[in-house]
């Protein structure tokens, strides 16, 4: 049903990414222009969305499509996992959906091989799909980077990298324990704290696992005496038992997001 919802008006625009649009552009940056061998460097993807259409999260909701990214990397260099920062809430028409607007960094840690020497330059090509109220869009691009051997010296966009750093979900597992019990067509969270004088500074809550939690469920935690509970609507695209789930939470100024993750054990 999400496909056809997102397809009928594709067609009535034809062939978009032909021509290198997508109501988006995207370029690469780095922190530093230059790096010691075999030492990583912070980099981020950059999107610049036009006013008034949005981009995707891992969880792009109902209709979206998530943005990827696939790496041509000369041999002997590394990348860490692309950070996907706190995304926003809002409705592609009736479909609600978790993304970005305006500009969004996605950070990527990158590291040489040890006798890197001279300079490199690295690419990679960023999919995505944007959408309006009315039409949704495919985008793609092709990005490159490059990088000189020598010692690092921060560039104009450092200051953006570190802020967009902040706003990507860390793990924090061993400071809280979520858990997860379905009931019906609805779950029951639970996030304990390891220390109990530990606050859970939450007002953004977001379902990182797509299809488990309904997209248009609010999440809110209330406390019940040794943690937080919520129960929330069940995905209708969850149709089999649910094997896992991450949940990301950020206080109210959407800086240092955690992730929480559970596991249904067998």
């Amino acid at each position: 049903m999400r496909f056809f919802l997102l397809i009928l008006p594709l067609l009535a625009l034809g062939s978009p990414i032909a021509s290198g649009k997508g109501h988006a552009r995207v370029d690469w940056i780095a922190m530093s222009k230059s790096c010691l061998p075999g030492k990583p460097v912070e980099t981020a993807v950059r999107m610049v969305i036009d006013p008034g259409w949005h981009t995707y999260w891992i969880n792009p909701g109902e209709g979206g499509m998530k943005t990827t990214f696939e790496w041509k990397l000369p041999d002997g260099w590394k990348v860490g996992e692309i950070g996907s920062p706190l995304p926003k809430r809002f409705l592609t028409g009736d479909l609600p959906g978790f993304g970005y607007e305006g500009t969004v960094l996605f950070p990527l840690g990158i590291t040489p091989p040890a006798d890197f020497s001279g300079t490199a330059t690295l690419s990679g090509t960023v999919s995505w799909l944007a959408c309006n109220d009315g039409a949704c869009v495919p985008g793609e691009s092709e990005v490159t980077l490059q990088l000189s051997a020598g010692p690092p010296a921060p560039t104009g966009e450092a200051g953006l990298i570190e802020t967009a750093l902040a706003k990507v979900p860390s793990a924090s597992d061993t400071n809280y324990k979520l858990h997860l019990v379905e009931d019906g067509n609805f779950l029951k969270l639970r996030i304990e704290p390891s220390d109990k004088t530990t606050p859970l500074l939450q007002t953004h809550a977001f379902p990182a696992t797509p299809d488990v939690i309904d997209a248009a469920a609010e999440i809110r935690f209330a406390t019940d005496g040794g943690g937080w509970s919520a129960r929330v609507p069940k995905s209708e695209y969850a149709t089999r038992p649910i094997e896992k789930l991450a949940l990301v939470l950020a206080g109210p100024d959407g800086v240092s997001p955690i992730s929480l993750s559970w596991q249904k054990s067998h």
